[in-house]
């Protein structure tokens, strides 16, 4: 479908979740707006493929946004997808900041909630600004990836609920071709109010054709929030599987088996913990991230199968106890270490 006049382009990216994106070519950038109905402290991502034939996660360039439903504030950020792990110590699924400063390529342009629909608008360089970045072709199809999840306590991704399967290829270049259902009338008065309005002022501008964009970007864009504090760990959620607890003097040789499986879905480790995990949980002698009491005085083994290999996060689980809730102890500076107690 073309509208006469328009250079914005869409695509559907879920239909589930009326998840979109539109795009417009700007020079020597790309003006990209994602759309979707998002529950309250979920993420949507979007971005290229490493491989421009096929739509790969690991080694991807994506944007994550979300908007804060409780201010109205919205958020975009540069990701680099280093391994399918949750971002620890500058490895895994990472925002660029993580890994190298002052590399964040994101430019968020503005944010609203409209209808239930979270839209972010931002803009990033089509060429790739250092080798965190991917390219953006304009004159041929390439591959793309995009997710939905929630966000974690320090307001980064974890495992995704929805995800691309299979291979998706997008024409940046294209001629504007709108691919997406036609707005009813009041959504789409709202949406030309919203895409009307001009965009915040920033302390910087920022030059499209610049060849190194980077300083300027990271400074204009939009801070994500503080990190919040860790806390106790909440009461368990209503609907939430009931793990019987390992008792005192259970197993009677006081071997303990710890090893990697899944979270048991949505009443499984987030309904029990109240936290967002990673797709992955502690299994201690079968059971899923069972509470263990233990004897004073009596010695136990732990038996762990978490990984050996540092190089590969992926499959890599230190495994040690502590009264962090939220862990990653291994990547923390001194004086937050000094907080928690860890064995």
């Amino acid at each position: 479908m073309q509208f006469p006049g328009s250079k914005l382009n869409c695509e559907v990216l879920l239909d589930d979740l009326s998840f979109e994106v539109r795009w417009a070519v700007a020079g020597e950038s790309v003006v990209v707006q994602l759309v979707a109905k998002l529950d309250d402290g979920e993420y949507m991502s979007f971005g290229v493929s490493p491989n421009p034939q096929a739509s790969q996660m690991v080694g991807a360039d994506v944007a994550v946004v979300w908007v804060d439903k409780a201010t109205g504030k919205g958020y975009a950020q540069d990701y680099y997808l280093d391994a399918k792990s949750q971002c620890s110590g500058g490895r895994g699924s990472c925002p660029d900041t993580r890994i190298t400063e002052s590399s964040n390529s994101i430019r968020l342009l503005n944010a609203a909630m409209v209808n239930g629909y979270s839209i972010v608008t931002y803009q990033r360089p089509l060429r790739a600004s250092d080798h965190l970045d991917l390219p953006i072709f304009t004159n041929t199809s390439q591959a793309i990836i995009w997710a939905v999840g929630p966000l974690n306590q320090r307001y980064e991704v974890s495992y995704h609920s929805h995800y691309l399967k299979g291979n998706k290829m997008i024409d940046f270049g294209r001629q504007p071709y709108w691919n997406c259902p036609t707005p009813e009338a009041d959504q789409q008065k709202q949406t030309d109010r919203y895409n009307a309005q001009p965009p915040q002022k920033l302390s910087q501008n920022y030059p499209a054709s610049n060849g190194n964009r980077r300083e300027d970007a990271a400074n204009s864009v939009q801070q994500r929030p503080q990190q919040r504090p860790a806390t106790a760990q909440p009461p368990a959620k209503p609907g939430a599987w009931e793990i019987p607890p390992i008792q005192c003097y259970e197993p009677e040789d006081g071997v303990f088996y710890a090893q990697m499986g899944p979270t048991g879905g949505k009443q499984g480790y987030p309904a029990i913990t109240g936290h967002v995990g990673w797709g992955l949980s502690w299994y201690i002698n079968g059971l899923l991230i069972p509470e263990v009491n233990v004897v004073r005085g009596k010695t136990y083994t732990f038996v762990v199968e978490g990984g050996h290999d540092p190089n590969v996060p992926a499959k890599y689980h230190p495994f040690y106890i502590t009264d962090d809730p939220v862990g990653g102890y291994e990547h923390q500076s001194e004086e937050d270490r000094k907080v928690w107690n860890c064995r």
